[in-house]
Protein backbone atom coordinates (compact mmCIF):
# COMPACT_ATOMS: atom_id res chain seq x y z
CA UNK A 1 0.00 0.00 0.00
CA UNK A 2 1.30 3.44 -0.87
CA UNK A 3 0.22 6.78 0.56
CA UNK A 4 2.06 9.66 -1.08
CA UNK A 5 2.03 13.35 -1.80
CA UNK A 6 1.92 14.93 -5.24
CA UNK A 7 5.68 15.37 -4.97
CA UNK A 8 5.94 11.70 -5.89
CA UNK A 9 2.76 11.18 -7.90
CA UNK A 10 3.46 14.12 -10.23
CA UNK A 11 7.05 13.08 -10.92
CA UNK A 12 6.91 9.28 -11.26
CA UNK A 13 4.50 7.43 -13.52
CA UNK A 14 1.96 5.01 -12.12
CA UNK A 15 3.64 2.20 -14.03
CA UNK A 16 7.03 2.87 -12.43
CA UNK A 17 5.46 3.22 -8.98
CA UNK A 18 3.62 -0.09 -9.42
CA UNK A 19 6.72 -1.89 -10.69
CA UNK A 20 8.84 -0.55 -7.82
CA UNK A 21 6.29 -1.64 -5.22
CA UNK A 22 6.03 -5.12 -6.73
CA UNK A 23 9.77 -5.76 -7.10
CA UNK A 24 11.38 -4.19 -4.03
CA UNK A 25 12.24 -6.61 -1.25
CA UNK A 26 10.67 -4.60 1.58
CA UNK A 27 8.63 -1.42 2.20
CA UNK A 28 11.64 0.63 3.33
CA UNK A 29 13.51 -0.17 0.13
CA UNK A 30 10.42 0.68 -1.95
CA UNK A 31 10.11 4.05 -0.23
CA UNK A 32 13.77 4.89 -0.76
CA UNK A 33 13.68 3.86 -4.41
CA UNK A 34 10.52 5.83 -5.10
CA UNK A 35 11.86 8.96 -3.40
CA UNK A 36 15.11 8.67 -5.36
CA UNK A 37 13.17 8.34 -8.62
CA UNK A 38 11.17 11.47 -7.81
CA UNK A 39 14.29 13.48 -6.99
CA UNK A 40 16.06 12.27 -10.15
CA UNK A 41 13.00 13.37 -12.14
CA UNK A 42 13.44 16.89 -10.70
CA UNK A 43 10.89 16.97 -7.88
CA UNK A 44 9.91 20.59 -7.31
CA UNK A 45 7.70 19.93 -4.29
CA UNK A 46 8.18 17.93 -1.11
CA UNK A 47 8.18 14.17 -1.56
CA UNK A 48 6.28 12.42 1.23
CA UNK A 49 5.37 8.78 1.20
CA UNK A 50 4.49 5.81 3.35
CA UNK A 51 4.79 2.25 2.07
CA UNK A 52 3.20 -0.63 3.97
CA UNK A 53 3.09 -4.32 3.15
CA UNK A 54 0.60 -6.77 4.58
CA UNK A 55 1.98 -9.81 6.27
CA UNK A 56 0.00 -12.88 7.24
CA UNK A 57 2.03 -13.44 10.41
CA UNK A 58 0.20 -12.50 13.58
Amino acid sequence: MLLCSDGLADMVTNQIISYTLRTAKDPRRSARELAAKAFRAGAKDNVSLIVARRTDAY
